[in-house]
């Protein structure tokens, strides 16, 4: 009876660790997949340095949460990029209309003192097949909303691509 129950106890192990080495090799691709269908929350530090006439420091923690939907054969993969942003201020006079630009956060204008806020947020949904082939693909609109009052148009849009073969 024990033996008995020794080897059940036996296979049972082996079978949930295979299935979770599956479900880890798994997990580990659809990670890497840009349209993948699971829920994350990444984050991103970006330090930039030797900014203006004082070599002052910045820093921006990019917040880039994504969120899948699923409407039958589609999908939306929803994207946000929101970031926060810290820069030190300048200790000397500023020269005119300098700007520094950060890429995803948006501009960073030189200020007296030190500066803490939101950048530029951007949203991305990509439609995409439910079920990929080898080639996976989606397309669908971007939305930059920005975040410092220029003259302009307060939200821009154009569309979004993503590609990638298996």
């Amino acid at each position: 009876m024990r033996t008995t129950i020794k080897v059940i106890t036996c296979f049972f192990l082996f079978t949930m660790s295979n299935q979770m080495v599956f479900a880890e090799e798994e997990l580990a691709k659809q990670s890497q997949n840009p349209l993948g269908t699971i829920i994350s929350a990444p984050f991103e530090n970006s330090f930039i340095f030797g900014i203006g006439p004082s070599d002052a420091t910045a820093y921006v923690l990019n917040m880039k949460p994504v969120y899948p939907v699923n409407f039958g054969e589609w999908n939306l993969i929803n994207r946000f990029i929101v970031p926060v942003i810290y820069t030190e201020g300048q200790d000397g006079p500023i020269p005119p209309d300098i700007e520094i630009n950060s890429g995803y956060a948006g501009v960073i204008e030189l200020a007296q003192g030190s500066a803490f806020g939101l950048g530029d947020m951007t949203y991305q949904g990509f439609f995409s097949p439910a079920k990929p082939a080898k080639w996976i693909w989606g397309v669908g609109p971007a939305l930059v909303f920005r975040s410092l009052p220029r003259t302009g148009t307060q939200v821009t849009s154009g569309p979004a691509a993503s590609q990638r073969w298996r």
